[in-house]
């Protein structure tokens, strides 16, 4: 039983549209290039600036597919709370038997890196990370944090010291109760949450949805975050012992 992860591939034969001056969404030569994807509903945003920019730089169209890379049950269903994939050894059977499973040989930093200049099939790479090698972050933050990496932001600040998440709680509670500051929710680890209700005056001030302030913990478990979402019910929140957060300012 196989999945795959889709694709993203850009051809141009034609120096013509590249720009060294630009730091991203250009292509430095004329050639094949093709990445693979996971969890669009994640980067949407990202996505669609970056193959946006890709198009109005060289003139090209985009090419979206299916690549050759088999998606590992794992990450397959690591947002289905409903199921759990058993530990090697536990079935009858051998669980690669049946299933890709992730393959940490090729779960590495070689494109950024700059060790690796080619994809298997001979295009270059187009983005510094495989899917693999980001639903693999993923999944490291849910180990963390016991929290959906949804309720994660792009900028993530890590310390190993609680003084500094005690504070990072009291800005985002003191912005919860105010009616102001624009956040609603407060989400911590196991995606547990205070929510404040709003009324028109407070919506209208509220930033975009997906603006959010969020600091999260570290090994034990525990983390924290901040947000617009009006989805957290209010329940009582554990508090964390090893910090691991992130922030990010209003709008």
């Amino acid at each position: 039983m196989r999945a795959y992860y889709p694709e993203i591939r850009l051809t141009t034969t034609s120096f013509t549209r590249a720009d060294s001056r630009l730091s991203f969404g250009h292509v430095a030569e004329p050639g094949s290039y093709s990445t693979t994807v996971t969890r669009p509903d994640l980067f949407r945003n990202y996505l669609i600036q970056q193959i946006d920019l890709l198009m109005q730089n060289h003139g090209v169209p985009v090419e979206i597919g299916v690549s050759a890379t088999p998606m590992p049950v794992h990450f397959a269903v690591a947002n289905d709370p409903s199921v759990s994939v058993p530990q090697e050894g536990v079935l009858s059977y051998p669980l690669r038997d049946v299933f890709d499973v992730p393959d940490l040989s090729t779960t590495n930093d070689d494109i950024v890196n700059g060790s690796r200049l080619s994809n298997s099939d001979g295009s270059k790479p187009l983005a510094p990370f495989t899917a693999q090698r980001v639903d693999y972050s993923l999944a490291r933050l849910t180990h963390y944090t016991a929290t959906n990496p949804r309720h994660f932001q792009n900028h993530v600040l890590f310390t190993n010291y609680q003084f500094y998440v005690d504070e990072f709680e009291a800005i985002g509670r003191a912005a919860l109760a105010d009616p102001a500051s624009g956040y609603s929710a407060f989400v911590g680890p196991g995606d547990q949450g205070d929510h404040r209700s709003r009324d028109p005056a407070c919506a209208a001030a509220a930033p975009a949805a997906d603006a959010h302030l969020s600091p999260s913990s570290g090994r034990t478990g525990k983390g924290s975050r901040w947000s617009t979402s009006e989805s957290a019910p209010r329940t009582p929140r554990p508090r964390p012992t090893i910090s691991r957060c992130c922030a990010r300012t209003p709008g």
